[in-house]
């Protein structure tokens, strides 16, 4: 797909106070806007959880949007982007944003920002790029959505906002105990598996809890099938 107009990497904003750092209303949505692109996006998919403020505050995703986090899901799970890979790895992709969504609005309900935000912020892009394949590879995924740097931060911060929560409350992502950490380095198919565990122990922490969020993600979206309404458009 190629580079769109349209709003900022959009969904209802859990309160005022947060609206800034988290998404913007539907109403732009609904009618589309201009960006850097000179095309205009659609949305591609309403949701709506008690999480994430019910039926008063639905959220949306556009189509370029949807497209980017399947272009990433591709890229990580098969090394490249085929012609098919929105109708391979769209549904995924969604549920993987909505769960985040959900699980970093639960983080602001809060009432506290997770310590050292802007370095979990700056941490998480840096894992994205190293999944899939550098930052070259991401920044050329973000032209072929439309899709800025500036987006990609909100994204990177909410994803933060997520793990951060996740950690806390689910299970341990950030820093699992160290022996886990070094059994799954020993059981697990990764990139590291050629070096000692001493030299690629940063790289592979950080390669894990990528898995561990993605993996606790679609569980959470799975067990929040209930109270969960989702609606392709």
């Amino acid at each position: 797909m190629g580079s769109c107009v349209r709003p900022a990497l959009a969904v209802v904003a859990v309160s005022a106070a947060v609206l800034a750092t988290l998404f913007v209303g539907p109403s732009a949505h609904a009618q589309g806007t201009a960006t850097q692109g000179n095309l205009v996006d659609r949305v591609f998919v309403r949701y709506v959880s008690p999480e994430t403020g019910g039926g008063a505050r639905p959220r949306f995703l556009t189509e370029h949007e949807a497209a980017l986090f399947a272009r990433i899901e591709a890229l990580i799970e098969d090394g490249g982007v085929n012609g098919d890979f929105l109708d391979r790895f769209g549904r995924v992709a969604v549920d993987r944003v909505i769960a985040e969504d959900m699980l970093a609005a639960l983080q602001v309900e809060g009432g506290i920002e997770p310590p050292e935000l802007p370095k979990l912020t700056r941490e998480a892009r840096e894992t994205l790029e190293a999944r899939v394949g550098g930052a070259d590879a991401l920044a050329t995924a973000l032209k072929a959505e439309g899709i800025s740097d500036l987006e990609l931060e909100t994204v990177m911060r909410r994803r933060a906002r997520a793990t951060y929560y996740a950690d806390r409350s689910l299970a341990p992502i950030i820093k699992p105990p160290e022996e886990e950490l070094y059994n799954a380095f020993r059981t697990l198919t990764h990139p590291y598996r050629t070096m000692k565990y001493e030299d690629a122990r940063q790289r592979f922490a950080r390669w894990y809890a990528y898995e561990r969020l993605r993996t606790l993600e679609i569980d959470f979206v799975q067990s929040a099938r209930s109270r969960l309404l989702v609606t392709y458009l």
